[in-house]
């Protein structure tokens, strides 16, 4: 019996894997719930590992799996078969999600360890005037500004590299992308944000 179950089901992954996946897209539209569980059952597995390879984290990898088949269930139309795949259209949602909620992790625990310094200049010395607390809130959304004059992907080398603490070689192989790839962006990263912050500074001398 088990032998038979295993047939059927290897029949099963073939049919679902020289199916078009224009026709999966109907069916995912149409809100057939065995088109869905097959497609989480083909691809759920791929886009874990992948989850798991960037957050280094099961219980957030699982999130972000759960969130993309939820949203792919949810709105399967923005899934675009002329575009390519629809197994890599799941694992780039999963690397897109996964890297926000880096950047997000990121950002609350500079907020959390910047309120606390100053809370901390607070408590420890009383001469620390409001006019330096203003000072350093504006020296953080002169840093967001200029990294949001960077290209995509060089925020997320940045990110990975500078907030993260990843190596080139391992940027290059969360990204997917060579590791030379990912130095020139990085290069390139840091000359634009020089460039942005000594263009800031001179705005702040004029003004």
């Amino acid at each position: 019996m088990n032998t038979s179950v295993s047939h059927r089901d290897t029949i099963k992954d073939m049919m679902y894997i020289i199916m078009d996946d224009s026709d999966i897209l109907v069916g995912l539209e149409s809100k057939n719930e065995s088109t869905f569980d097959e497609v989480f059952r083909l691809y759920s597995g791929a886009c874990l590992g992948l989850a798991r390879k960037i957050l280094r984290n099961e219980a957030r990898a699982n999130d972000v799996v759960q969130t993309v088949f939820i949203a792919l269930h949810d709105k399967p139309g923005r899934f675009d078969p002329n575009r390519g795949s629809l197994r890599t259209f799941l694992l780039t949602q999963i690397h897109s999600r996964s890297i926000d909620l880096i950047r997000s992790e990121k950002a609350r625990a500079n907020r959390e360890q910047k309120q606390g310094t100053i809370a901390m200049n607070a408590a420890n010395n009383s001469s620390v005037s409001v006019e330096e607390e203003i000072i350093n809130m504006q020296l953080s959304q002169t840093m967001a500004d200029a990294l949001s004059n960077l290209s995509e992907g060089e925020r997320q080398a940045i990110a990975l590299s500078y907030y993260k603490g990843y190596t080139y070689r391992e940027v290059a192989e969360i990204l997917g992308q060579p590791e030379g790839t990912v130095k020139s962006r990085i290069r390139s990263a840091m000359t634009k944000l020089k460039t942005s912050l000594q263009d800031s500074i001179s705005e702040e001398v004029q003004s």
